[in-house]
């Protein structure tokens, strides 16, 4: 599990590129709010994390 490590949509994809996580933690208050956790999760739905 990825989770001091993503804290803005970029990271995340990065990590999913990479195969690095299972998981990823999305905190809402490290990543800027709500709408940079939807993009997040997201690319990590698409991605099957």
């Amino acid at each position: 599990m990825i989770d001091e490590s993503c804290f803005i949509p970029y990271d995340a994809s990065r990590i999913v590129r990479r195969q690095a996580a299972n998981l990823i933690n999305i905190k809402l208050m490290k990543c800027g709010g709500i709408y940079p956790a939807f993009q997040i999760n997201a690319i990590a739905e698409a991605a099957g994390v």
